[in-house]
């Protein structure tokens, strides 16, 4: 399966381009640590930590969905509610 998303580190911080306590996701670059990819910015400061948070863990979670639904399938036992929610977070981040 094809990753088509932004490669790096994802993270996230205050946007401090606007002061109305919204937030910025971005990648950084192994090679070049000082250089950011900006991937997206909260529009709105209701629940823009947590949803800051939560997009520049996406790549992890993606990684770790994959990671077990793959371990369950080795192993015969893909018919739990967890195997299905992974794969459903699986097909919702990469179709």
């Amino acid at each position: 399966m094809e990753k088509k998303f932004t490669k790096g580190n994802w993270g996230f911080g205050e946007n401090y381009t606007s002061n109305n306590g919204t937030h910025v996701v971005y990648s950084t670059n192994k090679s070049y640590p000082t250089q950011n990819t900006y991937i997206a910015t909260t529009l709105s400061a209701f629940n823009s930590e947590a949803d800051a948070k939560l997009m520049a863990a996406a790549p992890d979670l993606l990684d770790a969905c994959i990671k077990l639904a793959e371990y369950i399938e080795t192993h015969n036992i893909s018919d739990g509610e967890a195997y299905f929610i992974a794969k459903n977070a699986i097909k919702k981040a990469t179709e």
